[in-house]
């Protein structure tokens, strides 16, 4: 939720597009997890403007406002610089 329309799309894609190692039938016991590789493209709509992507490791500490005096809430941030 953005409610002051702040933000721009971002998309995410990832090495693999289901569960590795796959779960069988029965199995009561999750398989140890796998690595996978995470890409991210961001759209930037005006090439003039430097832009901060940030990463939240709680959903519940996503701003849906004034994400910028709220960074403090990511667990990382990059700045995509302006050109």
């Amino acid at each position: 939720m953005d409610l002051n329309k702040d933000t721009i799309p971002v998309r995410l894609t990832t090495s693999v597009n289901e569960e590795r190692p796959i779960m069988k039938d029965k199995q009561s016991m999750a398989p140890l997890p796998s690595p996978l590789t995470l890409n991210v493209k961001v759209t930037i709509p005006d090439q003039k403007v430097e832009y901060n992507l940030y990463l939240y490791k709680d959903f519940a500490k996503v701003p849906d406002s004034n994400f910028n005096s709220r960074a403090k809430d990511a667990s990382k941030t990059w700045v995509i610089p302006a050109n």
